[in-house]
């Protein structure tokens, strides 16, 4: 017997970039070779489908376009339960193989798919799918699925619900008048394979994994942010000596221990942990009323910034004056503070936005000259350093977050870190209710507590750090070599040459509002996140009676910066992709 030509129909959600890297790769790879290819285009917005395709220059690819078909009035569930229904229908039509070979635009078949199914469909079976594997789409981590069709128990599972992964299955053209259904009740794929079965079609399952599935393109993505976690031995550990002690808080020994590991890794004499990085914002913003300013409650910080910054100082009843930003760094500097000093100003809070430094030696002497206080808002920038100091050691205090976004992580939790004792011990009162002795409310204070478990997973995470740091660098150098001189595309800079910004964030610097909600809308097609993370406060509501002309550069800049994957594990394939599709839409 001649071996059947195979027809693997892909149907392209506008997505090129899939075609040229996953899925037609994958079936040139295969070690069965007969076979044709049918890539419908499913209403794209421009030729590159057709240009993707053809790329190939195998005359066994040929490529098929159908208007995109009205899909006003449908959730977006309901929108991927029908998405690509009649493209793959109006593959049907053309294909002329033997047997059918689906194939989404962002599966990979493994290279032995073909000719398993191939012989398992020369045993008098009719529809063959295979072990499949899961892989995460940002991390890279696999598992296997499988649902073996000889249990029972799979097939009264595959009349309640969809068990085969579409690009896993292969049919015989006997069965090929069937096609995807349109309606929204059910996924059109598992619509199909339930009219097979109740047909007469024999099923049988492989066990050999034969596709690499990377989530569904509802619910899974590459996440913008990702935490760096140590073994789970070293945090269980941890976690079985906190259990024993029933020591949950109040400033318990790994509270401690924290605190001590923090303040010699920074550089300073203190630091001071705190639930979350808001709760440390406050306890920072509160010490600094405490510290003898008088009347004076307006405090410089920039417009660029999380909302937190300003929250924190309202909060301590502090009046933000917001400033400007440099372009080049995304943060404020000498030059756009002075601008913004008034007689009644009693400290400048810089921002090292996204993990940058900002010029904080040139800082700690503008405040000097000034009798200003300096207090950064660190939140990002755990792990930067400025001229061989962590940034952490710099001003009166220097504010960090440990939320699960950062380069180091307790799951929830923030960190000052001081020089001066008396602010330490301040910062301590206030954190404990504001109470000295027994029981006795002397100041206004607040829970500012770090409990255990938290301060046991940044306590585990600390010996890893600078290997995590080391990889967040790496992928931003390659996120740099890649984007280097694209039109319409800037990347933030290091104030200079001695600053090493820890990379919490990968800010892309784009030519206006719109190119940034282009480039984000692109992304988001090819299941890459995206966050803007900084926007305008000065133009918010909540900040609205502290509103500030003349921020020409905040302004301007603030709506055009899109933040792309960066984190310790991202994946080199993650950046590539991200890197073409931002060239896809600029050039």
């Amino acid at each position: 017997m001649s071996d059947p030509l195979v027809s693997v129909i892909i149907a392209s959600y506008d997505r090129p970039l899939f075609l040229k890297k996953r899925s037609i790769p994958s079936v040139l790879r295969q070690s069965y070779e007969k076979w044709e290819v049918i890539v419908v285009g499913d209403g794209p917005a421009d030729d590159s489908l057709r240009r993707a395709t053809e790329s190939f220059s195998d005359p066994r690819i040929r490529y098929a376009q159908i208007a995109r078909p009205d899909y006003s009035g449908l959730s977006e569930k309901q929108f991927w339960h029908v998405a690509g229904a009649e493209a793959r229908n109006h593959g049907l039509g053309l294909a002329q193989g033997e047997i059918i070979a689906p194939l989404d635009d962002d599966d990979e078949f493994l290279p032995s798919h073909l000719s398993d199914s191939v012989d398992a469909l020369r045993d008098e079976y009719d529809l063959v799918y295979g072990c499949v594997v899961v892989r995460d789409m940002g991390t890279g981590e696999e598992h296997l699925d499988l649902f073996p069709w000889e249990d029972r128990q799979t097939q009264a599972l595959f009349l309640q619900r969809n068990i085969m992964f579409h690009s896993s299955v292969c049919y015989s053209r006997r069965f090929a008048h069937l096609r995807y259904p349109l309606h929204v009740a059910i996924p059109s794929d598992y619509g199909l394979f339930v009219s097979m079965y109740r047909a007469g079609a024999r099923f049988r399952s492989l066990r050999n994994p034969q596709i690499i599935y990377y989530g569904d393109s509802l619910t899974t993505s590459v996440r913008v942010s990702v935490p760096s976690l140590p073994p789970i031995e070293e945090v269980n550990r941890s976690i079985e000596k906190i259990f024993k002690s029933r020591m949950l808080s109040n400033h318990g020994p790994y509270c401690e221990a924290l605190e001590k590991a923090v303040a010699e890794y920074v550089g300073v004499s203190h630091a001071v942990a705190a639930p979350s990085g808001d709760v440390a914002l406050m306890l920072a913003y509160r010490a600094l009323r405490e510290s003898g300013i008088g009347p004076k409650r307006k405090i410089i910080m920039p417009s660029y910034t999380h909302p937190s910054t300003a929250n924190a100082a309202v909060w301590n009843g502090l009046e933000p004056v917001f400033c400007d930003i440099e372009p080049s760094t995304l943060c404020l500097s000498v030059r756009t503070v002075e601008r913004a000093v008034a007689p009644d100003v009693a400290a400048i809070v810089a921002v090292h936005a996204h993990g940058n430094p900002c010029e904080m030696v040139t800082l700690e002497q503008l405040a000097d000259d000034l009798g200003l206080l300096l207090i950064s808002d660190a939140a990002a920038a755990f792990g930067a350093t400025l001229g061989g100091r962590r940034i952490g050691s710099f001003g009166d205090m220097e504010v960090f977050s440990l939320s699960g976004t950062k380069v180091l992580t307790a799951g929830e939790g923030g960190m000052i870190c001081c020089e001066d004792g008396r602010i330490a011990e301040t910062l301590r009162h206030i954190g404990n209710y504001g109470i000295c002795r027994e029981y006795i409310c002397e100041t206004q204070g607040l829970n500012g507590k770090m409990a255990e478990l938290p301060a046991a997973l940044a306590l585990a995470s600390l010996p890893f750090l600078e290997n995590w740091l080391t990889k967040r660098r790496e992928a931003a150098q390659k996120y740099q070599s890649a984007l280097a001189d694209i039109p319409g595309l800037r990347l933030q800079r290091a104030v200079s040459d001695t600053a090493k910004s820890c990379w919490k964030d990968m800010p892309l610097v784009l030519s206006s509002a719109e190119a940034a909600g282009r480039l984000a809308e692109r992304l988001r097609v090819y299941r890459i996140q995206s966050r803007p993370y900084y926007r305008p406060l000065h133009r918010m509501p909540a900040f609205a009676k502290f509103a500030q002309p003349g921020l020409r550069e905040t302004e301007r800049l603030a709506d055009c910066v899109l933040c792309v994957p960066l984190y310790g594990d991202v994946l080199g394939d993650t950046v590539d992709l991200v890197c073409d599709v931002v060239k896809e839409v600029l050039t």
